[in-house]
């Protein structure tokens, strides 16, 4: 195992791999609305906690996972047309359900997606896994992803992320 650092603040404690860093936390910078936390590693890989309020009708993590899924394809189908010299080429998106025991003993469910698509030629495959926790009335909604080279690396910083993940209210 690699050697690991905590994260502590505002609420949240967690471990990850000491060559990865916290780049933000703080509110969404696409609509500062929820709160975010970004690792990323010294590669091409990003790990993001979203901390959603939790509320009846919310979806689970696979619906999440579809509509992110849906995201992605989305935006490369728009790259696609607005650039069409880069040649992108959207593929289709395989997803497998994951699931995981905490050291704690909590099982936590998750989904893993590899979307294929090409870019000037060069085929190229993103990894994206999901999981979500639920800690009182907050659910954390944690995402890895990475392209298929920093794949490995990216699974098992998120799956220390998810074992040693801790959350308190503290507002």
């Amino acid at each position: 195992m690699h050697a690991s650092v905590p994260y502590a603040n505002d609420g949240i404690a967690l471990q990850h791999p000491a060559t990865w860093e916290v780049s933000h936390d703080g509110p969404d910078l696409a609509d500062g609305n929820q709160r975010q936390v970004h690792l990323s590693s010294p590669g091409e890989a990003l790990i993001l906690l979203s901390f959603e309020a939790i509320v009846p009708g919310l979806p689970g993590i696979e619906a999440h996972a579809a509509e992110q899924a849906q995201m992605r394809s989305d935006m490369l189908a728009d790259s696609a047309q607005d650039m069409p010299s880069e040649q992108i080429e959207p593929g289709p998106t395989h997803t497998t359900p994951l699931s995981r025991r905490t050291p704690q003993g909590q099982e936590v469910r998750g989904q893993a997606q590899r979307m294929a698509y090409s870019a000037r030629g060069v085929r190229r495959e993103l990894h994206v896994h999901f999981f979500a926790r639920d800690f009182g009335a907050t659910r954390i909604i944690l995402m890895g992803q990475a392209l298929s080279d920093h794949a490995p690396p990216m699974q098992a910083a998120l799956e220390q992320v998810v074992d040693t993940l801790h959350y308190r209210e503290t507002s």
